[in-house]
């Protein structure tokens, strides 16, 4: 069974990834903030961290180098939509969402999705990934 912490300030994203995970046969735990999820991930180790970046507070890059110092075998999958600060006509691969995901990935994401993706999109990554 892979273990999955999913990190995202949403509430509703968090509840929907948890079920979709779940009914995968993923044991889930979720964090709604950095910090949190830092603590989390010492305390559980999980195999793969699902993780936005546009959050207040401590962003998914800074989670994303603090779990680096500490592990390079967790698998780490990077989702934005580029968060509450974009313009009116905000469409998801517009440029802030493009750089915010080029961001976690140097930072040391091993995969990226951009919101709203597609749940099986989701399952072939965390797959790939296990």
């Amino acid at each position: 069974m892979v273990n999955i912490l999913v990190v995202d300030d949403e509430q509703d994203i968090r509840d929907v990834l948890r079920e979709l995970l779940e009914q995968a046969g993923c044991a889930v735990q979720v964090a709604s903030e950095g910090v949190e999820a830092i603590t989390m991930f010492r305390n559980s180790t999980p195999d793969i961290v699902i993780i936005d970046i546009v959050m207040p507070g401590k962003d998914g890059v800074g989670v994303i180098k603090e779990i680096r110092k500490e592990s390079n075998s967790v698998k780490i999958i990077a989702v934005s939509g580029g968060g509450k600060l974009q313009p009116a006509r905000y469409k998801p691969e517009a440029i802030a969402t493009t750089v915010y995901l080029a961001a976690a990935d140097s930072a040391g994401a091993n995969a990226t999705l951009t919101k709203p993706f597609n749940k099986d999109d989701l399952l072939r990554v965390v797959r790939e990934l296990s």
